[in-house]
């Protein structure tokens, strides 16, 4: 797994492995591990994952590095430089998915 993850620690916390996250997140172990170890993740498997360890998607990260990037959805553009940039984002997705929801 990458290194930028704090989940084996937050497994540990949960007296949890990785086979036991996957399963209550819908995946095999080998497909999390491969998604988390190329880089292959998704705001949605980060979500996930965070609400089966009851944390923020931001503290999956280890600290102090820092969240730089760009996201592009719903026709606007956000600018992620910290973890507070990333939680805004993620609540803008969900409302957006929700609202998607409710419209079909």
């Amino acid at each position: 797994m990458d290194d930028k993850f704090r989940i084996d620690e937050l497994l540990h916390q949960k007296d949890m492995n990785m086979t036991q996250l996957a399963d209550k997140i819908g995946l095999s172990r080998t497909n999390l591990y491969n998604y988390l170890s190329i880089n292959n993740y998704t705001i949605a498997i980060l979500d996930k994952i965070a609400n089966q360890l009851n944390v923020n998607v931001g503290d999956l990260f280890k600290s102090p590095k820092k969240i730089v990037g760009l996201i592009y959805f719903n026709d606007g553009m956000y600018l992620i430089e910290d973890n507070d940039d990333f939680e805004y984002v993620q609540n803008e997705w969900n409302d957006y998915l929700n609202d998607e929801k409710n419209q079909g």
